[in-house]
């Protein structure tokens, strides 16, 4: 008679994604292998961290029966996970065999990092320069006004109703602060239109100071009312041929804990 002393083994199809497609849904195949006793307790629970590598850790069968934890049968596919925030997800697994037995497991990380700002868009490209730093996750920009206002956003899918808080890190190193340029405004809007965009705001519009001279975290919180939220940076009118000289990235959206 064998007496099972190993615990159940977990594997995954697809093993995490460097850069997960905006509006695409992270899933896999999760197959669970045990040749003596059989499973029969399968649970997964997916989340979120700002930071590759300060995931709060799972430890037990209990963080997985409680909010978002689900139970599934073998060799099935994950529930969907819409990675709609801006950060890191992984996907764990607890098993459990008949002879008691325990594994818990995760994934590689499904990446929905969108600091470099390459991968936001532009109404009007070309009145921009940047690059992006990779070991910081900030981006140095350079903005020339051409006779009028610019703007670039994300489009973030979103639960109406739900409540969100959007941060980033911005720096000024400008001394340009007079004639007609109006600042930074950052935007939560339920479309992009080709103009001030204020009567599609869902909050107050966030003026950045001009005179910010360090790398400052920023934060706004707000709740959505559609399924796509756009977070966006309005740049005022700037007269023209004056440059705007500025830092900002390290971008995170989560979900609004008070």
């Amino acid at each position: 008679m064998k007496i099972d002393k190993t615990p159940p083994s977990v594997s995954f199809d697809t093993n995490g994604c460097d850069l997960v497609s905006l509006g695409q849904e992270a899933k896999t195949i999760i197959r669970i292998n045990d040749n003596l006793s059989g499973t029969n307790i399968q649970y997964g629970r997916w989340m979120q961290s700002s930071y590759k590598d300060t995931f709060y850790s799972l430890s037990s069968e209990s963080d997985f029966t409680g909010e978002g934890g689900w139970s599934f049968t073998n060799n099935s596919e994950s529930l969907q996970n819409p990675i709609d925030l801006l950060g890191y997800w992984r996907l764990w697994i607890y098993t459990k065999d008949m002879a008691g037995n325990e594994n818990i497991s995760y994934t590689n990380n499904f990446v929905m990092r969108r600091d470099n700002l390459n991968l936001w868009l532009f109404q009007y490209p070309s009145t921009f320069t940047k690059s992006f730093d990779d070991s910081s996750n900030i981006n140095s920009v350079t903005f020339k006004g051409i006779g009028g206002w610019e703007i670039f956003y994300i489009p973030i899918k979103t639960v109406p109703g739900k409540e969100y808080s959007f941060s980033f890190k911005f720096q000024n190193l400008s001394t340009y602060t007079t004639g007609k340029y109006q600042g930074i405004a950052l935007q939560i809007l339920n479309k992009i239109e080709n103009n001030d965009n204020i009567n599609n705001e869902i909050t107050s519009t966030y003026y950045l100071p001009k005179n910010i001279t360090t790398l400052d975290h920023h934060s706004i919180k707000f709740s959505a009312q559609q399924n796509t939220t756009y977070i966006a940076f309005n740049f005022g009118t700037v007269d023209d041929g004056q440059a705007i000289n500025f830092k900002i990235g390290d971008f995170e959206l989560r979900d609004y804990i008070p």
